[in-house]
């Protein structure tokens, strides 16, 4: 599909023009359908119906989409998991993560994923005991996630905890 002024722009109407380096000419569409493949493109052709090029700008712009979307999203897991830390510090101290009540309260998966990043921080940093920060930097975002999981309600006290606590500013809670 191509606009007044002759760029490519995403089928079904949609009103976002984009150009994609990619798409310049043959030969680039098909050394980057080669090194992409063709089954990473599975979806954008049907969502194209098979259209090459019409699922390149698909791609290429899901790409731009999640480029805009990094730094909402990694804001979003910095704070989260320095008010985390923060709850963590409250309930167990400033040693959390060697804190015997705090590991016993972990969930199996959560235990793991925490003794790993220990692990890899001490084999990393050649450090025989990885600080805290060091640690709650590490640790992925589907563990903080899992923290607001059932299993860990009654022991947390979401209830208070996550309105004064975690988020002391949402009145919605």
């Amino acid at each position: 599909m191509t606009n007044s002024k002759g760029a490519q722009s995403l089928p079904r109407g949609k009103n976002v023009t984009m150009q994609a380096i990619f798409l310049e000419d043959e030969q680039s569409v098909n050394s980057f359908v080669l090194s992409v493949s063709k089954p990473r493109l599975t979806k954008y052709l049907q969502e194209s119906s098979g259209d090459l090029r019409k699922s390149l700008l698909l791609y290429h712009w899901n790409s731009q989409l999640s480029q805009s979307l990094y730094l909402p999203l990694q804001s979003w897991e910095i704070v989260l998991r320095n008010k985390m830390n923060g709850f963590f510090i409250y309930k167990y101290g400033v040693k959390w993560p060697y804190d015997p009540k705090a590991i016993r309260n972990f969930a199996g998966n959560d235990k793991r994923r925490l003794q790993k990043s220990i692990e890899r921080l001490e084999r990393d940093l050649h450090s025989s005991t990885p600080t805290t920060d060091q640690i709650v930097a590490d640790l992925s975002a589907g563990f903080w996630v899992s923290q607001f999981g059932r299993n860990y309600e009654a022991q947390y006290g979401w209830r208070n905890n996550l309105k004064f606590r975690i988020f002391p500013n949402d009145h919605s809670l």
